[in-house]
């Protein structure tokens, strides 16, 4: 997708009252950061996002995920591996140094899947300003 297209789309979808927008896309993170109320960043280890990956490959081989595009086959290249080793490593003390610094927004560092469901069990109770 042209890059310019992808800012709009996602500038389109953020002038809804409510939406989430999932992926680490670092053009418009700052984009993102600035429309939204609450800030939610994965921030697993690396071993466990290497066997999910791996664990979605097996289980969709040749086939469209369904939380992905049409015609969007799920695959694993060599480049999104070494993105992923290098990940927690390379960007995201990054991330972790933006995020530190936002005083205005709801931010939560989830670093394991039980963190994740209790926050999302638990949505209800987060006030939005």
């Amino acid at each position: 997708v042209n890059r310019d297209i992808f800012i709009e789309k996602q500038k389109e979808i953020m002038k809804q009252p409510d939406w989430i927008i999932d992926g680490n896309y670092t053009s418009t993170m700052d984009l993102r950061i600035k429309y939204a109320d609450i800030v939610i960043f994965l921030y697993y280890k690396t071993l466990r996002c290497l066997y999910r990956i791996i664990k979605r490959r097996i289980q969709y081989h040749g086939q469209t995920r369904p939380d992905m595009g049409d015609n969007c086959k799920e695959k694993l290249d060599w480049e999104f591996v070494h993105y992923v080793l290098q990940f927690n490593k390379n960007r995201a003390p990054a991330i972790l140094t933006k995020l530190e610094s936002l005083n205005d927004k709801q931010i939560f560092i989830i670093k394991h899947p039980k963190q994740l469901k209790e926050l999302i069990h638990n949505l209800n109770d987060v006030s939005i300003d």
